[in-house]
This record gives C-alpha cells, structure tokens and sequence, in this order.
C-alpha cells in the first residue's frame, strides 16, 4: 500500500480544510453587549420607567410654574446607566450640583447654568430675560435656589410611590466634591430632562445609584402586575385631596398705597405718617399674594386675625363669568 500523498491529494485535503475553516467561521456572530438586550428591562419594567418619569416631567413642570408663577415646561430625554466615573467626567464646569438623599442612598441633581440664574432671576422678582451668565452661583443664590431643589425631590418621591421624606436636599456641592459623591465603579441611573422657562432652557438630571433604581422598579413592576395599571397623571380627585395638605402665604395689608418720596425722607422717630387711607376702609387679604378678600384686622386672644368680607372679583373671573 502506498502511504505516500500526491500533491494533487494534499492540495485536495488543504482545500477541504479551508471550506471547513470558513463555514465555521460564517456560524460564528459577534454583536456588541447592550443593556436593552441584556434581560435587565423588559417590556414591562420599560413600560413602568416611561411612565414614572413621564409623571417626574409632568409634576416638576406644574410645581415649579406654580412655585415660580410662570410657565415651567419640562420633558423626558432619556434614561441611561452608566458608571460613576462616566458620569462625573462629563460634569461641564459651571453646573449647579445638590446632593441627595433618596431611599437611604446619595443621589445627586445637576441643573445646568444656562437654566440657573435665569430661575434665581424670576425668584428674585425678575424676568428670567437678561445675557447668559457664566460663572458659580453664590452662597446666597444657593440659598434662593433650596425651594426648586426642595420640589424636584418632592416630585421625585412622588414619582416613585416613595413616602415624601425618602427623597432629601441635603447641600449645593462643587463639581470637586461631586467626584467624592459615590465610589467611581459605582453604576448609576442617570434621567435626562429638557427643561424650558421662556426664553432660558436647559437640561437637568436626576442621578440614583442603580441599586436603589432596580429595587424601586422591581417594587413597581410586582405592583403594577397585582394592582391597577400605572398611570402617569393624578386624577383630578387625587390633586384635590393633596392640595387640601398644601400651605399658602396669606396676608393682610393695604394694597396700591401711594405716599409722595419727599414725605417718607421727611418721617422722623415716633411721627405718623399720613397713608391716605380713610380709617373705615377695610384691608385686603392677600392669599400666595393674590387679592383675595376684603378683610378688617381683628384679635383672637393674643393672635392677630383678620374678619374676611367681600370676595374680590378679579378681571380674568369676569371675563370667565365665574
């Protein structure tokens, strides 16, 4: 028997040994790991993470408008994980950053600077309208700006079916005091926001570790497969009965009084100063600084108090006929 190979055998065998090389190869499929495709969301766990920030949008965008008395309109960009370090990297200087505290975890805001001072504007009794400014916000800016930061977190326990006090404003932090926040390898839930106040708009971001984010959806996924479907707005009776908790300023004084300047740079100690206003004219009630009712300033034992008469009719209720 001739055990020696032809070369016509060898170039044979070398042949079947590529064709076999290459249809291995076509069976072979490499594709790159996305989260979407990992089994960590499915479609109903989507369909909950869609609905609870749809419900942030809309209740920062009715809050913040009342709060700031202008229209406030906010909308969902997106909703990513990604690291810590990511995260911090991509901080842009000038960012105005407040530490959370939500579900017992830190989290974190950031408002970006072209939305910053054109709110602490509108909170100090301005337009919102003015140059681009670029620099940090102040220690008293800071200050001004703790209510917008109070009512996100309040949106966002909402959000999330959390009690109230779950979701905290601790302090302003600076981008340095940021990189400390959580550890680097740390994965986070960032929620992207396209926030619009007239002219000024801006991005602001919810940053929730994903631990916290993963049992807070999987909480809400059980709930929603045992209980009625989620819905991403209050029902009118459900804000009824949380405006009935709300508090309001309420004040009494005399409004639209007019007093020449050269008698108020005249005022000496302990003289009086004439207002124009006759004695028997009653006051008005201001409620959120709206004018209210008309009112006569009265005592309830050591506490000032005021007897509250005729309603006001404002212009815009005429037109209405309410």
């Amino acid at each position: 028997m001739d055990s020696e190979l032809r070369q016509h055998e060898i170039d044979a065998l070398m042949t079947a040994a590529n064709r076999s090389e290459s249809t291995g190869k076509q069976h072979t499929s490499v594709e790159p790991w996305r989260l979407e495709k990992s089994g960590q969301a499915g479609a109903e766990q989507t369909t909950v993470v869609n609905g609870i920030h749809e419900a942030l949008a809309k209740g920062i965008s009715q809050s913040l408008g009342a709060y700031l008395r202008v229209s406030f309109e906010t909308a969902v960009v997106s909703v990513q994980q990604i690291t810590f370090r990511e995260c911090a990297e991509h901080i842009a200087p000038g960012t105005y950053l407040l530490s959370l505290q939500f579900n017992g975890a830190p989290a974190a805001m950031e408002i970006e600077q072209a939305l910053v001072f054109p709110l602490i504007d509108v909170l100090l009794g301005g337009t919102g309208q003015g140059p681009a400014v670029s620099r940090d916000v102040t220690e008293i800016e800071e200050h001004v700006m703790e209510g917008v930061g109070k009512i996100v977190c309040h949106e966002i326990a909402t959000a999330w079916g959390v009690d109230t006090g779950e979701c905290d404003l601790i302090a302003a932090l600076t981008v340095a005091q940021a990189q400390n926040l959580m550890s680097v390898n740390d994965r986070v839930m960032i929620a992207e926001f396209d926030s619009k106040m007239g002219e000024a708009a801006g991005k602001v971001r919810i940053i929730i570790p994903a631990a916290t984010f993963n049992v807070l959806l999987r909480k809400l996924s059980s709930e929603s497969g045992h209980t009625k479907p989620f819905k991403s707005l209050p029902s009118h009776s459900h804000v009824r009965e949380k405006l009935m908790d709300c508090s309001y300023p309420v004040t009494l004084g005399l409004t639209a009084i007019q007093v020449p300047l050269d008698r108020i740079l005249d005022l000496q100690p302990e003289q009086i100063c004439n207002l124009g206003i006759p004695v028997d004219q009653p006051a008005s009630l201001l409620i959120a600084g709206r004018n209210t009712f008309e009112a006569i300033p009265v005592r309830q034992g050591k506490k000032r108090a005021a007897q509250v008469g005729q309603r006001k009719i404002h212009s815009e209720e005429k037109r209405t006929g309410q």
